[in-house]
């Protein structure tokens, strides 16, 4: 009984420890909903630098939607804010970061392309890549996914980005 208790002493209090050292942060305008997806950003040690999120603000006129991405520091202090405007009936797929930049990897079925958007630390915009992605290779990326075998976006450190997928012929 007497081992027990210095158990159970011992894990309240590191349980105290751990929450006293936890970092909060009040994110405003922001719901679950509008979440799309967020991230970790790492630096050359592979040690936590910063964090990243993108949501979508709101709908605007003639079917566009606005997406904010919104960095954060080590400290949870933002750094920068950015928007990206698009049309409804666009799909965001994946979005991953390479200790340099963060890239979106987005599907537009109107142009049937696949566009991948990439932004630096501070939110600057880079040249964004555009390949051919037409419906029928979208429908086999569904089926796909819905099988648990998705199209992957790798991250290759300071490099850029790997893409993977399988295509119709």
């Amino acid at each position: 009984m007497f081992r027990l208790k210095n158990f159970c002493a011992t894990l309240f209090a590191l349980f105290i420890v751990i929450q006293a050292n936890a970092q909060t942060k009040v994110l405003s305008g922001l719901s679950e909903t509008d979440l799309k997806f967020s991230g970790v950003m790492r630096d050359s040690n592979n040690d936590v630098d910063g964090y990243y999120y993108l949501s979508e603000v709101g709908k605007l006129k003639k079917g566009k939607r606005e997406y904010l991405i919104r960095f954060l520091d080590k400290n949870l202090n933002e750094v920068a804010s950015k928007t990206y405007i698009d049309h409804k009936g666009v799909t965001l797929l994946k979005g991953v970061f390479n200790k340099k930049q963060i890239t979106l990897m987005i599907y537009d079925p109107k142009l049937q392309k696949m566009k991948l958007i990439g932004y630096d630390r501070k939110g600057k915009e880079l040249s964004p890549m555009m390949f051919e992605f037409k419906k029928n290779d979208f429908v086999l990326y569904q089926k796909m996914a819905a099988k648990g075998a998705v199209m992957n976006l790798y991250p290759v450190d300071n490099e850029g980005v790997l893409v993977q997928y399988s295509r119709v012929y």
